[in-house]
């Protein structure tokens, strides 16, 4: 399917260069690609998963179920990777602000490569998404796979973390229009704790789940708050 949806949407020569990138020997420079519907070239990283990402956003536009009616001014983008899903929520609601976040350093580069030539319409941040800002996170593993948790001291890598209602507040805008979210198990302290406040004001999620305890969470805390939802692909989706 990947395969077909390639084709469709990029062209032959585009999924074809796609294809041969994510086959290349690991270790190389990123590459530029052309894609369709983008207006600007796409950063891809040799042997690494980066070209499956782009065949599961923008090929096959997974993000694209229940997207809100107009007006989408604020879209935060949480696990943002390398920018698959900033990139191509800029396509497609030109209008909104884009906040990119993403912990890990090596995905940052890309990340910032990527959504500099959309300007303003994209803002990336390096940080963790948890539910209390100004934390130092201590994080493991890489590329589609990093995981933060907090720990009391710490000698590997850390990050920031940054809360979503400092995100609401810090953009001037009153309502996140769509929140995606794919932060490998952290959405499990996300919506366990003090979630209400930014999930009322919040009009589109849509999220991977990473645990049984997670699912149970997320549920619970969207139910409550008044969202509908469905499973799409391996998301879920929610919406009012």
């Amino acid at each position: 399917m990947d395969n077909w949806y390639g084709v469709q949407k990029f062209g032959f020569d585009g999924f074809r260069k796609v294809s041969a990138i994510g086959k290349s020997p690991a270790g190389g420079s990123p590459t530029s690609v052309h894609l369709r519907p983008l207006a600007h070239p796409f950063f891809l990283r040799p042997g690494t998963p980066d070209a499956g990402v782009v065949l599961h956003a923008m090929a096959r536009e997974t993000y694209g179920y229940k997207l809100p009616s107009s007006p989408v001014n604020l879209i935060i983008d949480a696990g943002a990777n390398i920018g698959d899903t900033s990139v191509w929520y800029a396509t497609r609601f030109p209008k909104a602000l884009v906040i990119a976040i993403e912990p890990d350093a090596a995905n940052l580069s890309v990340l910032q490569k990527n959504c500099a030539p959309y300007g303003k319409n994209i803002q990336v941040m390096n940080a963790a998404l948890w539910p209390v800002p100004k934390r130092s996170l201590v994080m493991s593993g890489a590329f589609v796979g990093t995981q933060v948790r907090e720990e009391p001291e710490s000698n590997g890598s850390n990050c920031p973390s940054i809360d979503p209602m400092t995100i609401l507040r810090d953009s001037g805008r009153d309502t996140i229009d769509i929140f995606k979210i794919d932060i490998e198990g952290a959405e499990l302290a996300l919506f366990s704790e003090d979630c209400d406040p930014w999930l009322s004001r919040t009009r589109n999620i849509a999220i991977e789940i990473h645990s049984p305890e997670a699912r149970e969470a997320v549920l619970s805390a969207t139910k409550r708050n008044g969202f509908k939802h469905a499973i799409y692909r391996d998301l879920y989706v929610f919406w009012k």
